[in-house]
């Protein structure tokens, strides 16, 4: 689940042993606050994933269950179709917790860019320009 997330975080380690102490520990606090924001704000929304396709299950049998006519159908009408809503429901869902897992890495890492450029002054492995206003 989270593996991408350490994985990053590890490569963003390595890359640290080459900064002052007070760089270090300021880059990480960044990191730190970004990654527990992402964690416990937004990543957290994605919990209920499986309760809310049960209840789009339920909620379409009960809806097709009011078209229920006992001379023409048999019992089971509805259920696959509700099931299949369900399924539905969870599969888009779960695919849009992995992409905001894949996006939430790209923030992680463009903090650590921000963090790079403020601290060796430079933009693209460049040397930043000067602003110069008289």
């Amino acid at each position: 689940m989270l593996i991408n997330m350490l994985l990053c975080a590890i490569g963003v380690l390595r890359e640290l042993k080459h900064l002052y102490e007070i760089d270090k520990i300021e880059t990480i606090n960044n990191i730190n606050y970004v990654s527990d924001t992402i964690i416990k704000r937004l990543y957290s929304s994605f919990d209920s994933i499986e309760a809310e396709a049960k209840l789009v299950e339920n909620k379409s049998y009960q809806n097709s269950s009011q078209h229920f006519d006992p001379e023409t159908m048999d019992e089971t009408y509805g259920l696959e179709e509700a099931f299949q809503e369900g399924v539905s429901h969870y599969i888009i869902h779960t695919q849009m917790k992995q992409e905001f897992l894949n996006s939430s890495i790209t923030w992680l890492f463009h903090q650590f860019e921000k963090d790079c450029t403020r601290i060796f002054q430079t933009e693209d492995g460049n040397k930043k320009k000067k602003n110069w206003q008289n």
